[in-house]
């Protein structure tokens, strides 16, 4: 809840703040590279290889998503 309440702009509320961090979001998501969330309890050193795994199946299902049709050349 303080991510949200620390970005307030005037007049607004914390669901403004969510709703332009989703609009800014969508943007990134429209360049088509993948995109990945990470909460600040995924990157407790308890947790590293689950999360590991959780970030190579992102990145595995942003290669399927977006390198579809592509050429790459070395």
């Amino acid at each position: 809840m303080r991510k949200y309440t620390r970005d307030l702009r005037p007049g607004e509320d914390a669901g403004d703040v969510v709703t332009r961090e989703k609009r800014r979001e969508d943007r990134v998501r429209r360049e088509a590279l993948g995109m990945t969330r990470l909460i600040w309890a995924e990157l407790d050193p308890a947790r590293s290889a689950r999360t590991a795994r959780l970030l190579q199946v992102d990145l595995q299902e942003s290669c399927r998503l977006y390198t579809r049709n592509r050429r790459h050349f070395v």
